[in-house]
């Protein structure tokens, strides 16, 4: 056969197996009587248009397929998305495997964040759990109200440069809560601190280059192969050249492995049975009377664990490293940015807000600060902090699950092995749980039947949920009653806008165009 000939049948060959697949997807597929668009039931192509050519725009245009719809839609070949809030309660608590083709979007598949499998999960979060515990929170408190100590320090400044020099001394709440909740992170994580609030430019490089590589994220999940050569040099250089925005990927992915290099090392010398952290977020040997020091670090405590030997390779925790980093500073960041907004953007709700601080915290200075379980007892400051939860989702990629068994969804019986998915987004502004879901009202959390409320998911619930969620909550009641009490803020050319989720990077990024969570200090 001429070498055209062969083409022709190779092109034959190929264009008979796409229609004969395509007509199973759309007609005989198990899920083929879910309804959605043709194109999504038959290619992948439908999900990575969204995601690359509208940059991570697939969470809304799923909302709007929802619309049109109903409750549940088929948006892939054999996946189908639910926005019912009765379904949520099994769909987070049924104990399944994730969707195994994203775990490397990261570049760290066996982090605990992105394990797939079901039972292996289970084993990892087991060993990190003791660090996460309220107890262990508790514990960690001082090092937290030290980092919040150092945030109303720079504030500070900036309102003496108002007030001595009547300059305008603009600063992004967002990039300020980013170094903070990394700081605290790091210090605790790792045993050292990376020091950022202490940069009087907020470590600019360092917080564009994780907004970067979160942009990227969308690539790589549809193309995990990039992983692969970006860690062959050669490769990599030329990926480079060719998509700049890659480096600082590789920056990012180089930075959490020297940090675990470095960790594994000193625990393997031993020394971590003599160090300890100070509440500068440094690191010194032995212990004063004087000094106040916090529990033994995350990485400490996988070590010393009854995981198996390969479970602690420096292969492995590299890439919880890269979770930690990602998982535990962003997001919080993102809500505590948001919330400020909101709050300076609704003056009543600020007042109120002040109001209960003021009279139950007499002393505004960050020593005076009652503690995390103490603040939470406030009702008016909890009901902020569920609002800006709810409305900030931080993060805005689908929730993926894959049915262990027979299921029946929204009246429709799917096969074990669909893959299905749920979005906090959605499901935090589902008007039949939420009246009036896009109104900041802090109001709907207060009373009886606000303080019942169970239908917050921005960590997740059942047996994914997040970790660290007492260390979050415990950043969030500091962070804020600190700053609210002690600080007069106001919005510089700044609207919900800049700070509202907008694109997918799995957490929620806002427009290209923001210039972040403005304020100026009074």
């Amino acid at each position: 056969m001429s070498l055209g000939g062969t083409i022709l049948t190779i092109t034959f060959v190929f264009a008979l197996y796409i229609t004969i697949r395509s007509i199973y997807r759309l007609f005989l597929s198990p899920v083929a009587q879910i309804p959605g668009p043709k194109l999504a039931a038959v290619s992948r192509l439908y999900e990575l248009y969204f995601d690359l050519a509208q940059g991570g725009r697939l969470p809304w245009k799923i909302q709007e397929l929802h619309d049109e719809y109903g409750p549940i839609v088929r948006i892939g070949p054999n996946e189908v998305h639910v926005a019912d809030p009765q379904y949520a309660a099994h769909h987070f608590n049924t104990r399944a495997n994730k969707y195994g083709p994203h775990r490397n979007r990261f570049g760290f598949p066996e982090a605990t964040s992105e394990t797939a499998e079901a039972d292996l999960h289970k084993h990892r979060a087991h060993a990190l759990a003791p660090a996460f515990s309220r107890k262990a929170v508790v514990d960690l408190e001082p090092l937290i109200k030290a980092q919040v100590s150092k945030v109303c320090q720079r504030l500070s400044e900036l309102r003496h440069t108002q007030r001595s020099k009547g300059e305008s001394s603009v600063i992004d709440l967002r990039k300020l809560f980013l170094c903070m909740t990394t700081d605290t992170l790091t210090t605790f994580g790792f045993g050292f601190s990376f020091d950022l609030l202490d940069d009087p430019d907020l470590a600019a490089p360092w917080r564009q280059a994780l907004d970067d590589a979160l942009r990227n994220v969308q690539m790589m999940k549809h193309f995990p192969i990039l992983w692969e050569l970006l860690r062959r040099p050669a490769v990599s250089d030329w990926l480079v050249r060719a998509k700049p925005g890659l480096a600082v990927t590789i920056d990012f992915q180089n930075r959490n492995k020297q940090i675990a290099w470095e960790t594994v090392s000193r625990y393997s010398l031993g020394e971590n049975n003599e160090e300890k952290i100070t509440l500068a977020g440094h690191e010194s040997k032995g212990k004063t009377s004087s000094e106040t020091t916090v529990p033994k670090t995350v990485f400490e405590q996988l070590l010393s664990s009854d995981l198996p030997e390969k479970e602690k390779s420096y292969d492995r925790l590299w890439q919880e490293a890269s979770s930690l980093m990602g998982a535990g500073t962003e997001t919080v960041a993102n809500m505590l940015s948001y919330t400020f907004v909101q709050l300076l953007s609704n003056p009543t709700s600020l007042s109120k807000l002040r109001e209960e601080l003021e009279s139950r915290i007499l002393d505004p200075s960050p020593a005076s600060l009652p503690s995390w379980t103490e603040l939470e007892q406030f009702p008016y400051l909890s009901a902020v902090i569920c609002e800006g939860l709810r409305m900030s989702t931080s993060v805005v990629h689908r929730m993926l699950r894959v049915l262990p068994a027979e299921t029946e969804v929204c009246g429709y019986v799917l096969p074990k092995g669909t893959v299905v998915g749920m979005s906090i987004p959605i499901l935090h502004h589902d008007a039949t749980v939420w009246p009036d879901p896009y109104k900041w009202m802090p109001e709907r959390f207060l009373g009886p039947e606000g303080k019942g409320k169970k239908d917050i998911y921005s960590f997740s619930k059942g047996p994914r949920a997040c970790t660290g969620i007492y260390f979050a909550y415990a950043q969030l009641y500091l962070t804020l009653a600190a700053v609210v009490r002690q600080f007069r803020l106001e919005l510089y050319e700044t609207t919900i806008r800049a700070v509202e989720p907008y694109y997918d990077g799995v957490v929620a990024l806002t427009r290209h165009d923001s210039k972040g969570a403005r304020v100026v200090v009074l």
